[in-house]
């Protein structure tokens, strides 16, 4: 899964924790430079992900019963 994380105005926020959660898997993954975070190792296509980003600055946002099937992709709006 690819996470994408940026402000109100579309810029990317590099830095940002994005915690990808499931029964029995719990990764943290900073962002890149690009705001971009990609979780690989232990991923399965499953609909009970939970994904919750937090930066300085800006407002912490949740998302709750997100599905992975395959490439995933989704991009988290942070304000600030």
């Amino acid at each position: 899964i690819n996470v994408l994380v940026v402000d109100s105005s579309g810029r990317s926020i590099p830095g940002a924790s994005v915690n990808l959660t499931r029964p029995g898997y719990d990764v943290p993954i900073s962002t890149n430079t690009c705001g971009l975070a990609f979780f690989t190792d232990g991923v399965t296509d499953n609909p009970d992900y939970s994904i919750n980003v937090t930066a300085s600055g800006y407002v912490s946002e949740s998302v709750s019963t997100f599905e992975i099937s395959g490439d995933s992709a989704i991009t988290i709006t942070l304000t600030e």
